[in-house]
């Protein structure tokens, strides 16, 4: 019993002295809280990839693939579901569902300039219309014009550690 007691009353002093440090440092800091009427979203950061897609033009390139049409004459144009899907996976959605999450932040469709974002099942009834051919025919378009756009630089310079290295010339 007398060893619990030692737990406890040691369990006790750690939270007092969390207690302690924290209220030291709400102190020092000073943070001001207010509260605004502007629309806010917890991807704030994403206008940054916004900005990075119009720069690339990837849209551009994805009008000239062979992407599935959607039949509805209410339906999404293929590089907006396309998109949007993008979107939904850069803001961490794992299944189709998760992306119904998105319709609801006004914000992104603000910085994305869309009046409204595709449900789950445009998802899987827009994939589902891949085939293999089609697989074929897309695909390798985009890697190839995606790996056109990036250029790696490899650093040749090189420090000799523990003797002569064999099969390289250090840079000078």
């Amino acid at each position: 019993m007398r060893i619990r007691n030692k737990r406890v009353t040691c369990f006790i002093i750690y939270v007092e002295i969390l207690i302690l440090v924290i209220l030291k440092l709400t102190q020092i800091v000073n943070l001001l809280i207010e509260y605004s009427d502007k629309p806010v979203t917890p991807y704030g950061g994403i206008s940054l990839i916004k900005r990075f897609l119009d720069q690339t033009g990837i849209r551009d390139l994805l009008g000239t693939l062979d992407l599935p049409q959607l039949g509805s004459n209410r339906g999404y144009a293929p590089k907006k579901v396309i998109e949007s899907f993008w979107l939904s996976i850069w803001t961490g959605d794992s299944r189709y569902i998760h992306c119904d999450w998105l319709r609801y932040d006004k914000v992104l469709q603000s910085i994305f300039q869309w009046d409204t974002i595709p449900n789950q099942s445009t998802y899987s009834r827009f994939f589902g219309k891949f085939s293999q051919k089609r697989n074929t025919e897309v695909f390798p378009v985009l890697q190839n014009w995606f790996f056109d756009q990036i250029s790696i630089d490899f650093d040749s310079t090189g420090i000799t550690r523990y003797g002569e290295q064999k099969g390289r010339v250090q840079s000078k």
